[in-house]
């Protein structure tokens, strides 16, 4: 009979020694390794495609009308690596009605993804802007090109009009 050796994955290592760890460490330590066993560090660092990331912005200096209502700047992202960006004053569930690819007043561009590091390209009718930042749970933390904020953009899940 011949004797394979399977791969042994991570979480099983770390299940491993905590359950060496509860016979002669702590119990503190043992539930500290498990819930790196468990835990997901690919989630932390999804980009999520069923909605829309939006974040508060101030209204470009040469607008000669300023909005009444907040301004945002909407990014809609798709499984193909394209990205969408809006500036409107309207909710997730509005901008949800037409945010979409070659939209005339839209920016459309790509994006691309390193562990939780985001880079983002978009060209506009006005120009073409670079964002970079990190990927968190349920928001994104970018800086355009030049700028010294980094803002947040959270995550509005909706459903989009087919």
């Amino acid at each position: 009979m011949i004797n394979t050796v399977q791969p042994v994955s991570a979480e099983l290592v770390l299940v491993r020694r905590m359950v060496a760890c509860i016979n002669r460490c702590s119990p503190v330590i043992a539930l500290v390794l498990a819930c790196f066993a468990f835990a997901s560090p690919a989630q932390s660092s999804t980009l999520r495609f069923d909605g829309v990331y939006r974040a508060p912005v101030q209204p470009p200096a040469s607008w000669p009308v300023k909005p009444i209502k907040e301004l945002f700047l909407y990014f809609r992202f798709y499984p193909d690596g394209s990205v969408v960006s809006l500036l409107s004053t309207g909710t997730p569930m509005e901008v949800a009605k037409f945010i979409r690819r070659n939209l005339e007043e839209s920016g459309n561009g790509t994006y691309s993804i390193s562990g939780d590091r985001l880079d983002v390209r978009v060209t506009t009718p006005h120009g073409s802007l670079i964002y970079s930042g990190k990927i968190h749970s349920d928001s994104l933390a970018l800086r355009s090109y030049g700028s010294i904020s980094i803002p947040l953009y959270k995550f509005a899940p909706i459903r989009f009009a087919k």
